[in-house]
Order: structure tokens, then C-alpha cells, then sequence
């Protein structure tokens, strides 16, 4: 987990937009999509990552969610369109929901790991401490807070900004996942991904994808 503010050393072990149920396929389509686009990134990172191992912590989730029969409410929301759906993932259903998360391992690629400034302070709505990992020039994942109670170990909330632009479009997304302790582990909770996306030539699409977890 992480232990350090210095950015060589603040390490943590590691939702994406999974496939809906037949009445949401119009709406999947798209937002697959912006998933795909944005996430034809290379490689993954393999050993030990700079700052925060995305890639582990999905995959623990995924042991967790597929050792336990819980159910996932979750709404999807394109250009004011909304749809919900209630039910139990299968375990190739809940790597598609984690899928997006593993995008934010871009914040350990060795190119951008100068560009980071990291800060802890107190979050003013709660008792929980915040750990903040924010970029000073453009990077795809400009902004990670990491919220935790007593030590980093008891990881209760995550919060990213990731930004792309280039000559074809302008991707921008805000990613959420909280986590609730559950004999002494970190379970997942909800999630939420809103963000934009502006193609070349084409109209813009503002999407809402949230879920969350009950058993």
C-alpha cells in the first residue's frame, strides 16, 4: 500500500462502462465507444508502479465481487437520457464495469512521473485524511485524491480527472469509487463516471455511469 508522500515512493495496490443488459445496447454502444478510444493507451505497467497500482486494486476487487453474489444498481445517463438497470454481474461483466479504473494507471508511466506535486491534508467534511497527487502540466490523468482513515491502508474513497485532447477529439472524464471496509478489507461500494466527449466533425456527448453495490 502506500507509505510515502515523496513521489518515488507512494504506492498503493492498484469503472469502467460494462456491457448492459439488452434494453441498455443503444446506449453501451456509445459509450463503448469513448471507452475504447480513450483507452488504446499501450501497454500495461508491469513491476513495481511509481505511485498507485490501479491494475492491483481492480484485481482485488474482482476476487471480492466474484467470491460474493452482490447485486449492482446502476443508472447510465447520455445527453439527459437516463436508464437503469438492477442486477447480479457475472464475473466477465464486472471486469467490464472495473475495465475504465486500470486507465488511470497512465499516472505511473515514467514520463510523467516528474510532473506530479504530492500533498496530505485534513478533508473539512469528514475525518479522513486526503492525499493528493496533482499535475503541473498536461498529463491524461491530471488530478488523484486518495481519502483514508488513520493510515492509507483504510483507503474509503478515490477521486481522478483525466483529460485527453488531441487533433480528433476531446475526452474529458471525472472517476469516483468508494470503498467500505469489510473484515479487514476494502469492498467496493459505488462508483461514478460523468465526463464529455467532443469529436472532430461531430456533436458532443456528456454521459453519467453509476453504480452501486448491495448484497
Amino acid at each position: 500500500m502506500f507509505l510515502s508522500t515523496k513521489s518515488s515512493g507512494f504506492r498503493v495496490r492498484g469503472s469502467g462502462f460494462g456491457a448492459l443488459r439488452t434494453s441498455h445496447l443503444a446506449l453501451f454502444a456509445v459509450i463503448f465507444a469513448i471507452v475504447s478510444m480513450s483507452g488504446c493507451s499501450g501497454k500495461r505497467n508491469i513491476g513495481q508502479k511509481a505511485f498507485f497500482d490501479f491494475d492491483s486494486l481492480v484485481n482485488v476487487q474482482l476476487a471480492d465481487l466474484n467470491r460474493t453474489r452482490y447485486e449492482l444498481s446502476k443508472s447510465v445517463e447520455i445527453d439527459g437520457k437516463d436508464e437503469q438497470t438492477r442486477f447480479v454481474p457475472d464475473s466477465a461483466q464486472w471486469a467490464n464495469e472495473l475495465e475504465i479504473f486500470r486507465e488511470l494507471d497512465q499516472l505511473n508511466k515514467a514520463s510523467f512521473r516528474d510532473a506530479y506535486v504530492i500533498s496530505d491534508t485534513r478533508d473539512t467534511n469528514s475525518n479522513l485524511t486526503v492525499r493528493e497527487i496533482r499535475a503541473q502540466r498536461p498529463v491524461p490523468v491530471s488530478l488523484v485524491k486518495f481519502y483514508f482513515l488513520n493510515t492509507p491502508k483504510d483507503l474509503r474513497r478515490i477521486e481522478a480527472t483525466w483529460l485527453e485532447e488531441n487533433s480528433l477529439y476531446t475526452n474529458t472524464r471525472r472517476m469516483v469509487m468508494e470503498l467500505e471496509p469489510s473484515n479487514n478489507r476494502q469492498i467496493l461500494h459505488r462508483y461514478r463516471i460523468e465526463g464529455f466527449q467532443k469529436m472532430v466533425m461531430d456533436d458532443s456527448v456528456r454521459f453519467v455511469v453509476a453504480g452501486e453495490l448491495t448484497r
